[in-house]
């Protein structure tokens, strides 16, 4: 309670100092200070938070007091919701970019579509009430930060000391979704905070309490063993009975004293516009960089023009760049590049195509040849139909047999005649063997299934079908299904 009407003095300009457990409190004479102070009925009091400690020229603030009452019904009475502009400070120039990232070595950096946008930092004030057997009221503010190309973030954190001097725009409000997003995630981090420290409360009470419980268990420990060591009538028998209910009814009143019950309460709503510069930044390798003026420029109003990678807090001056689109790591501090189709990338994520040259990387759809193992750009990479994996074109082609489509890892050249063929037109030559022989050079041995080229076939006389010379050697006089088992 103490740190609570503080804090609120100290934000209404005043002053508050402990002395000695009493806190002095001198409001301003001018303002909403001067405000509380007439509705107090003076401008230097000296409050107390415990009855016990009521004296002359002290007035007691707990729940039900006058200050209390006065104090509650002032805030209630203030503006709920706010809208402030913040000032615009910083300019988006190349310069500003040297110390985020480095181009790459014959590379330089480059804005395009430079354009103004806005961004949002909404304060959030919550009263946190935790109540016990007495009252402790906490006041936090909740910063959520609202920016393009980035997560909202989520703080503990004060607006700054010069919000009051920024230009308002009372009839200015948040649409409707990203307001009520907003006031989701700070209501979120401010109930888990005050549960964690409603949690801490009640084990620093419990805590404290263990002397009592301790002694109260020794007390009626006591009673029930005398009572059990005399003689065992019907009247000591309900007398024991009366005291378990009497230490159980004690034991739920003193673990209802250590229960802290929280209590969160929104107070006020204050959003900051915070000016923000957006542009596309590029890489270009011939030196036409475009001017490097200082003022954003309109948005370029073709729909198809790409979307800004670059944010500027004109307010702060902080730079935001999204992650690597070919890796998700961090571009700030690294040394950047971009790619055929626009890109902007660490220069480890660019490959050059192995036939057309071209950057490319993996955001792009760049991927290794599955045949030669080199980097190929989409426009030059082609998925073959039967593996599925990405191959460039010099490394596709068509089975011999059935014409279809495939690359060169599926394709084999036929040991006999030399053609390529896929794997249903191809047999192998032997059992772990990588030889492949054509569907018209070779025919599966009728006894051991092995493809066998037909110049090497040798007919029975007993059946008349051509075996494998395993099968049927030309030296006998049948084959291993015809001869003697």
């Amino acid at each position: 309670m103490k740190g609570f009407v503080a804090d609120v003095v100290t934000r209404l300009g005043g002053e508050a100092r402990d002395e000695d457990g009493v806190l002095a409190v001198r409001l301003p004479a001018e303002g909403p200070g001067d405000e509380l102070a007439r509705r107090l009925g003076q401008h230097e009091l000296r409050l107390v938070f415990e009855p016990t400690r009521i004296g002359p020229g002290v007035d007691l603030v707990a729940p039900g007091s006058h200050v209390l009452r006065e104090l509650e019904d002032f805030l209630s009475g203030r503006a709920r919701r706010a809208w402030v502009e913040a000032p615009a400070q910083h300019k988006l120039t190349l310069k500003a970019l040297s110390g985020v990232v480095r181009p790459a070595k014959g590379a330089a950096l480059a804005l395009e579509g430079r354009a103004a946008a806005a961004g949002h930092d909404v304060h959030v004030v919550y009263r946190v009430r935790y109540r016990s057997l007495d009252r402790c009221d906490e006041v936090e503010t909740v910063r959520v930060r609202l920016r393009p190309l980035a997560e909202p973030e989520v703080s503990l954190a004060e607006p700054p000391d010069e919000v009051v001097d920024w230009e308002a725009r009372p009839r200015k409000h948040l649409p409707a979704e990203e307001l009520e997003a907003a006031l989701a995630l700070a209501d979120e981090a401010v109930v888990t905070r005050a549960r964690a420290e409603g949690a801490r409360r009640e084990d620093e009470g419990r805590r404290k309490a263990s002397r009592e419980l301790s002694r109260l268990h020794a007390y009626y420990a006591g009673q029930i063993a005398d009572l059990e060591r005399s003689r065992r009538t019907e009247q000591a028998l309900t007398r024991i009975e009366e005291l378990e209910d009497e230490r159980a009814l004690r034991l739920h009143e003193l673990a209802t004293t250590t229960h802290v019950r929280v209590e969160v309460e929104p107070l006020q709503l204050l959003v900051v516009e915070v000016p923000l510069a957006t542009a596309r930044l590029v890489v270009r390798r011939r030196g036409e960089a475009p001017d490097d003026g200082d003022e954003a420029a309109p948005a370029p109003s073709d729909d198809t023009a790409p979307p800004p990678n670059l944010v500027l807090d004109r307010l702060e001056g902080t730079l935001l760049l999204p992650p690597c689109p070919a890796c998700e790591g961090a571009l700030a501090g690294q040394t950047v590049d971009g790619c055929a189709s626009g890109h902007l990338v660490h220069q480890r994520c660019l490959d050059r195509c192995g036939r057309c040259e071209r950057f490319a990387c993996a955001a792009c759809g760049a991927r290794a040849c599955a045949a030669c193992g080199q980097a190929t750009c989409p426009g030059c990479a082609t998925a073959c139909p039967a593996c599925e994996r990405s191959v460039c074109a010099d490394h596709t082609g068509a089975c011999a047999i059935c014409g279809k489509a495939a690359c060169a890892v599926c394709l084999r050249a036929c040991a006999e005649c030399g053609v390529t063929v896929c794997e249903t037109d191809g047999h192998l030559a032997a059992e772990g063997s990588r030889a492949v022989l054509c569907t018209r050079c070779a025919v599966p041995c009728p006894g051991c299934k092995t493809a066998t080229s037909y110049k090497e076939l040798v007919r029975c006389a007993t059946c008349g079908r051509k075996f494998c010379p395993t099968c049927h050697p030309r030296s006998a006089a049948a084959c291993v299904l015809c001869g003697p088992t």
